[in-house]
């Protein structure tokens, strides 16, 4: 699918451990607030290479450490990657709009 929406990849390095950070585009600089919960989608730590949505979803499958925000997540528990009750889905309390959020870390 060469139509695939683009997403953003970014790598970070912490303690040894690779992280990777992933959300839609559209989503960068954003934010979501649902009672407690505030997600800031910041485009210093999401903010990197653009990839394709599969090649995002076959990261998710390799790689332990993950934040994902956004239709990677969304489209990981349709195809079976994920479990849906591993997302944290925020409705944002102006706007309404829902957003998926799943963070995977292997310890």
């Amino acid at each position: 699918m060469s139509s695939s929406p683009k997403v953003c990849l970014k790598t970070h390095y912490t303690q040894g451990k690779e992280i990777i950070a992933i959300a839609d585009r559209n989503l960068l600089g954003r934010e979501f607030r649902d009672g407690k919960i505030r997600l800031r989608i910041s485009e210093q730590f999401y903010g990197g290479e653009l990839i394709s949505l599969e090649d995002a979803l076959g990261i998710l499958r390799r790689c332990p450490n993950v934040n994902v925000v956004g239709s990677v997540a969304e489209e990981a528990v349709k195809s079976g990657i994920i479990h849906r009750d591993a997302v944290l889905w925020i409705k944002d309390r102006e706007s309404g709009e829902k957003v998926a959020h799943l963070i995977l870390v292997h310890v």
